[in-house]
Formats: C-alpha cells, structure tokens, sequence
C-alpha cells in the first residue's frame, strides 16, 4: 500500500515542505472538513483514499486496520513524497464525487467499514494510485516558491565611456601650448574644460543615463561621439 513503503530519509520532505503543500492544498474549501462526518478543520488523513479527517473518524479508521486504511497527521507526522502525492492527486472532492458515482452519497458511523472495504473503494484506491505517480510534477510546483527579480546591473557600454573620457583628457594635456601664438593653448584648453564637463556629465545619475538599460547604450554611444570629435579638434589645435 502506499501508505506503508518504507522510505529513506532522502524520500521525505522537511516540516516545512510539508507545511506549505498542506496549506495550498487547504485551501479549497472541501479540504478544511472532515470526508466522513462534516467536522471543520480536520488535520488527520487516509493516504489510500486521500482524504482529510477528523480526530474521532480517523481513530474509526485505524480500528479497521492498516490493509483497509492508513491513517496519518498532516502537521505531527513525516511524509514522503510518495505519500503526499496521494493527496495532491486525491482530495475529499474527487473522492466524495466517485462514492457518489457509485451509491455512497452519505454513510452512516455503523457502515463506515462496510463503505471502505467496497468495490467501490477498491477502485478509487487503483485510480488514485495511478493518478499519484503523475503529480510529482505537480509536488515540484506545489515546492516552488518564486524568487525576487535581481535588479539590472549598469550598462557595460557606460562604463567604458568613462574610460574613452579619461584618455581623452589625457590627451587633451599632453598638447603643445605654443607654436601659432597663444590659440593653440586656448583651444586646448576650451577642449580640455569640454571634455571635463563631458566625463562629469556621464557620471552624473541622470534619467537619460541611468535608469532604462536600452538607453543607457544609446547615450554611452553619444558621449563616445563627442569624445572623438573633441579629440580630432584638440588634434587639429596641435597641428595649428
């Protein structure tokens, strides 16, 4: 039965795990009484059928032995993953819908036995099995808890603009000052106070430069631009 396989500690899931299933599995309505009597807030199950019992119903169900029925608590005890599959796959739902199918609309405390040792308990037993083994995709959904999105790191393209500044800077200094008189040095020196505003510009937080990465490429690929064409003009001031 599957109530009974015996298990590694590999196979079970940590209270925590079992916490959580259990709590999205509560969460439909049918789940939070009782299969048997209607009793709110049952926290006890029989794994073969799948459903949620109360206290009293399920101390019935340990009375008609462990070949009938595997009583177990959904908060005290551990669980494998194959036996918690068997209430992902069942629920008092789908399981009041198929005794009902079959002339078990409403039971008696005297015919508890006689419902469970049915034929039509024996079926639900082979269905819900098979329907178990597929829903441990359903137990990885049930596990899964989202992560926070990672926020976007800055552009690549802007840093290396900074760099691209600082060369020119560098270079805008390393200009000859004198040959046709003093213009020369001046429009060095108009180039270099540019190219200064340029690199406080980029590294200024702005919404153009910070902000939208899709941005962020087109204006490092703008202040590239200016950075060139200040360098070519520093260039033709040195050959003055």
């Amino acid at each position: 039965m599957s109530g009974e396989k015996n298990s590694t500690n590999s196979d079970c899931l940590s209270a925590k795990e079992c916490a959580l299933v259990f709590r999205k599995l509560k969460a439909d309505p049918s789940n939070r009484v009782c299969f048997d009597c209607n009793y709110k807030n049952p926290n006890w199950t029989s794994i073969p059928f799948g459903v949620y019992l109360c206290m009293n119903c399920s101390a019935a169900h340990r009375r008609m032995g462990t070949h009938i029925t595997f009583v177990r608590s959904s908060i005290l005890d551990k669980w494998t993953k194959d036996q918690i599959v068997q209430m992902i796959a069942g629920g008092n739902a789908r399981a009041r819908e198929f005794f009902k199918g079959r002339g078990w609309a409403s039971t008696s405390n005297d015919r508890q036995k006689e419902k469970y040792t049915s034929r039509a308990a024996r079926l639900y037993r082979t269905h819900l099995e098979k329907e178990a083994a597929k829903a441990h995709f359903q137990l990885q959904q049930l596990l899964h808890v989202p992560k926070p999105e990672a926020k976007p790191r800055p552009s690549a393209l802007h840093m290396d603009t900074n760099t691209g500044l600082d060369n020119l800077l560098s270079e805008i200094r390393q200009s000859p000052t004198s040959g046709s008189g003093g213009s020369a040095g001046g429009r060095a020196n108009s180039l270099a106070t540019t190219g200064a505003g340029l690199r406080q510009h980029s590294a200024t937080p702005t919404p153009t430069t910070h902000g939208l990465v899709a941005k962020g490429h087109v204006v490092g690929v703008k202040s590239l631009n200016g950075a060139n064409k200040a360098a070519a003009a520093a260039s033709a001031a040195a050959a003055a």
